[in-house]
């Protein structure tokens, strides 16, 4: 269970399957793609900014602004604008799903769902 970093709604999906009955292969299974079809609709309510962000910083795991944006900008394929980065990382922030955790050091706060995006692209 320490593949759902404590987060409660990950926690209580996988109860929820295995109180249906399923054993613990199948339920990891079944949650993992449940999981993946929330976070492609989470992320396709960002903006994509703030998309492209997340998925540097899913990538990088925890990692200062500079190294997020330019990540950022090389899977845009182009250059971001400071103030655009800045205000989609606090947008992230702001929504907690990611947390700044020394000044200018940024990581996801959901890893279960930073590694479902590093694994399969989402």
């Amino acid at each position: 269970m320490s593949k759902f970093d404590g987060i409660v709604g990950w926690l209580t999906y996988y109860g929820s399957l295995r109180s249906s009955s399923m054993d613990h292969v199948r339920a990891m299974e079944t949650l993992e793609g449940i999981a993946r079809e929330v976070i492609k609709d989470e992320l396709s309510k960002l903006s994509k900014y703030e998309a492209v962000t997340y998925r540097a910083l899913a990538t990088l795991g925890r990692a200062r602004w500079v190294e997020i944006k330019r990540l950022a900008e090389s899977l845009m394929g182009r250059s971001i604008d400071d103030k655009t980065f800045t205000t989609a990382l606090k947008a992230l922030v702001n929504m907690y799903m990611v947390r700044e955790v020394e000044h200018g050091i940024y990581e996801v706060v959901d890893g279960y769902m930073a590694r479902l995006v590093r694994e399969y692209g989402i």
